[in-house]
């Protein structure tokens, strides 16, 4: 998954250093290809701690890319591995 700029009722931000999108109590990021959400109950600098050292995306490499292919391929030839 990927987050739209445009995305209705969250707005952008940086938390940790890591750009974010902000709704309320809720924070997401992506993180290799996934969405992930943080809802939280606490203080924002909690928040802020909290979100800093969860894991997030970096421009994956051509070699990463070539890695996650090659891994879907094998799956296929053996579901259960």
């Amino acid at each position: 998954g990927t987050l739209t700029p445009d995305m209705a009722g969250w707005r952008p931000a940086i938390l940790g250093g890591h750009p974010v999108y902000v709704s309320g109590r809720s924070v997401a990021w992506t993180w290799h290809g996934l969405v992930c959400t943080m809802i939280a109950d606490a203080p924002p600098r909690t928040v802020t701690d909290a979100v800093a050292v969860l894991p997030r995306s970096a421009p994956a490499s051509v070699i990463d890319r070539l890695g996650r292919g090659l891994d879907r391929l094998a799956h296929l030839v053996d579901p259960f591995r």
